[in-house]
């Protein structure tokens, strides 16, 4: 008998980046596929949606002041 793996879904994103032209392309490219994205233009923001809701993947730009 075979063993079966059943994927968790990971589907809540959070797209955090200072360009407004990335988080649109990435909001649009991940909701294409059926994903749960929140953008967020900055750190601070980031943290507070960390805080209260915590996603199960962070695309983050790391060169954001």
């Amino acid at each position: 008998m075979k063993n079966l793996i059943v994927a968790q879904e990971l589907d809540n994103i959070l797209v955090v980046d200072d360009t407004p032209q990335n988080l649109h392309l990435l909001s649009d490219i991940l909701t294409k596929y059926k994903y749960k994205v929140r953008p967020v233009p900055n750190g601070k923001l980031a943290l507070s949606a960390i805080e209260i809701n915590p996603p199960d993947l962070i695309i983050l730009d790391i060169m954001m002041p």
